[in-house]
């Protein structure tokens, strides 16, 4: 796991509190820490041979970034992608295909929730944790609101 760094929430007290849930149900699990540029240098060539897990936080406001880059077989790390654990699953490959090139917005949501279903289903991540924004602003703030990307867009909030 890293240190710290790009939007990971709390690795090491994470790491640790997984790390015993882990002893809880047989499995002895020594953690590693990295300074954030030297674990992207470990995990995203892949972790075969390495590592058994990883630890990683995302975010993303494009649906399409994410799971095209980490969850299909033609991201493997060799093929240039960073499907770090080496997840496959031909049916997932060919569903994010299809997402990616719809231009209905109701096919795409369509075709993204099968992928999370399978996704899911298949356990290829351990969903731990998702970080709740907050915002706190005077009454007088008027059009603001908090982006999935963690971004700030104030171009149209006024005041």
């Amino acid at each position: 796991m890293t240190e710290g760094g790009s939007g990971m929430l709390d690795p090491v007290p994470m790491g640790t509190a997984i790390q015993a849930d882990l002893e809880a149900v047989g499995l002895d699990v020594n953690i590693e820490t990295y300074e954030w540029n030297t674990f992207l240098g470990e995990v995203n060539p892949g972790l075969e041979g390495k590592a058994d897990m990883a630890q990683m936080a995302w975010m993303t406001n494009d649906p399409d970034t994410l799971p095209f880059l980490t969850l299909r077989t033609a991201a493997f790390p060799e093929e240039g992608g960073f499907n770090s654990g080496y997840y496959s699953n031909p049916e997932v490959d060919e569903l994010l295909n299809q997402a990616r090139v719809s231009t209905s917005q109701e096919e795409r949501a369509r075709l993204y929730a099968e992928v999370q279903e399978i996704v899911y289903e298949d356990a290829p991540w351990v969903f731990v944790a998702n970080w709740k924004q907050n915002a706190v602003a005077r009454s007088e703030v008027q059009d603001f609101s908090l982006q999935p990307s963690f971004l700030l867009e104030l171009a149209d909030v006024s005041y």
